[in-house]
């Protein structure tokens, strides 16, 4: 703000005037546009954090192990609930989930998986409370940690069907024979 000499004809007590005019409408309108930009800005992030919730892929859980005080320790996690043309029941889509890969998160977070690498699932039947699930043979190899290996992926899987109420008990299939089980839930 200058002093009057940029305009000669009006005078120093005017522009003292004026500067407390803009500074008091500053005062008294600033806090009422700071809430009003608040408001905005929060109902702008309510409406995206709704938007990114409708856009989210379902989530489902399933198991994967720490290494925890000397133990593989299975733990579920929440991944998005898998696509496949395969998932079609929620028993596939759980089977389906644990038998992907741990995301980046999941890896950070120090969890892995135990199953052995290429094993497929060939499909399950739920039959008065009993889960008949087909693996591939890749599962039923020697599994390269051994015996705790193998408890291990037995444990992920059973902590995956824990949360199904309707399964009482799971077992594993092989070529069309019981391979592993029955393995009690409940």
């Amino acid at each position: 703000m200058g002093t009057g000499s940029e305009h000669p004809d009006i005078p120093p007590a005017l522009w003292i005037l004026l500067g407390a005019v803009i500074l008091i409408t500053a005062a008294v309108t600033l806090p009422s546009i700071i809430a009003n930009a608040r408001s905005f800005a929060g109902a702008v992030q309510q409406q995206t954090s709704s938007r990114q919730q409708s856009q989210q892929e379902p989530h489902i859980s399933r198991a994967l192990v720490r290494y925890d005080q000397g133990m593989l320790q299975a733990e579920l996690t929440s991944v998005p609930s898998p696509a496949s043309e395969y998932a079609a029941t929620q028993y596939d889509r759980l089977l389906t989930a644990l038998l992907s890969p741990p995301s980046l998160e999941e890896l950070s977070q120090g969890y892995l998986t135990v199953i052995p690498r290429g094993t497929r699932y060939i499909g399950s039947r739920l039959v008065r409370g009993t889960l008949y699930i087909e693996l591939s043979g890749e599962f039923f190899a020697d599994h390269p940690l051994g015996e705790e290996g193998m408890q291990a992926a037995l444990g992920q899987i059973t902590e995956t069907l824990r949360p199904a109420e309707q399964i009482l008990q799971y077992v594993l299939i092989r070529d069309g024979e019981i391979a592993f089980g029955p393995v009690r839930l409940r």
